[in-house]
């Protein structure tokens, strides 16, 4: 909590954990099934984002052009000279943000706390900062500490409920939390009803952040738009959880790829009770054609925009414009982030990568954007 100075402390001491809350904690962290990195290094293969690494026994996709440069200057090479293309995955610095005030009192703050402490446990080999809030706040673990699962469940089932919702304070400490410890995968997970009755509007704090996902407590009062601003304007995802039971396939879905294990504990039903539509996705891919190749790049963007726009129906936009120095543009709209998934693994894209290939004087700059929404709200937004 934060002390007459405004720092922040801890959460009260001497107030027992309710049993129910502890129950509730070891039945969801049964049933998580989220990857968890490797003990002994920063990443592994077979999940993450694609990246050039030195060769180690197991990728056979070469980067040929990475590893000529690097044979090229060295006479003598080594095996670790050969770099590979390999899924890798890294570190993540997540900060968990779990709403105990008045609005969430109860059954609703019991599943909470559970959830959070559950998520701690799986976590554990991660960088986890855990903060709980209503109008003010208390860090139950700062990133870099290794706080036991057990007591952060504890910490959170003894914080009554109380008082108002003050969204944009958590949010602050946060940011702040991920900026002491940078990570590729940095991310904020908000646990909340979202009813914001207290301090400054959250949504540009949101923005702020490198991701937030929202998991919206449904069960009373909610509410959803503002949860829908929060995740858009945090470039995550929103998720509807109506009981505890709920709770593990949604951080299973947010976090990673469900497990055999996992998937048989719910039914199909059940794990996509939750699920809602996500955000829309928006792209903006600049490709720099060689002069020779200007011609053959277009007739390959053009066949690539006829062929997304009739088999990717989650595909809102897909245009191809010139700007003055030559450069082609293509603006992308993306209904959610499952419809950009299907676009990466589709026929449209992988036809255009391989008309691109050897016709472009740099590689072709990608950049994923978030809406800065202003003035009229049908203008203010792609």
């Amino acid at each position: 909590m934060t002390s007459p100075r405004g720092a922040l402390t801890g959460p009260e001491e001497g107030v027992l954990p309710d049993p129910e809350t502890l129950r509730r904690a070891r039945e969801i962290a049964a049933r998580l099934a989220l990857p968890r990195p490797r003990r002994d290094l920063l990443a592994r293969r077979g999940a993450g984002a694609l990246a050039t690494v030195a060769y180690r026994g197991g990728s056979d996709d070469i980067d040929l052009d990475r590893t000529l440069e690097e044979l090229a200057a060295k006479p003598a090479p080594e095996e670790t000279d050969i770099l590979v293309r390999e899924r890798v995955r890294t570190r993540r610095s997540v900060a968990l943000l779990v709403d105990v005030s008045g609005s969430m009192r109860g059954e609703r703050v019991r599943t909470a706390a559970a959830t959070v402490g559950a998520l701690a446990s799986e976590l554990a080999r991660d960088d986890l900062c855990v903060v709980a809030f209503w109008s003010d706040a208390a860090v139950l673990a700062h990133l870099g500490q290794r706080v036991p699962p057990q007591r952060i469940v504890e910490s959170l089932a003894a914080i009554p409920a109380r008082g108002l919702t003050n969204l944009a304070f958590p949010l602050q400490v946060a940011r702040r939390e991920l900026a002491r410890v940078p990570a590729r995968d940095a991310r904020v997970l908000l646990l909340s009803d979202c009813v914001h009755n207290a301090g400054p509007d959250p949504r540009p704090l949101a923005a702020r952040l490198p991701r937030l996902e929202v998991l919206l407590d449904t069960t009373g009062e909610q509410d959803r738009e503002l949860a829908r601003d929060l995740a858009r304007l945090g470039r995550g995802r929103l998720r509807q959880i109506r009981t505890y039971r709920d709770v593990a396939p949604a951080l299973s879905d947010l976090f990673g790829p469900l497990s055999p294990s996992f998937s048989s504990s719910y039914s199909s039903s059940s794990y996509n009770s939750y699920k809602e539509n996500l955000v829309s996705v928006i792209i903006v891919a600049t490709a720099s054609p060689l002069p020779e190749h200007r011609e053959e790049v277009i007739a390959a963007f053009e066949k690539a925009e006829e062929t997304v726009h009739a088999t990717e129906d989650g595909c809102l936009l897909y245009a191809l414009h010139e700007a003055p120095n030559g450069d082609l543009v293509m603006i992308e709209k993306y209904a959610d982030q499952a419809a950009f998934d299907a676009h990466v693994s589709g026929a449209g894209l992988a036809a255009l990568m391989a008309g691109l290939k050897g016709k472009l004087a740099e590689r072709m700059d990608v950049k994923v954007l978030s809406p800065h929404p202003a003035g009229d709200p049908a203008k203010g937004a792609l």
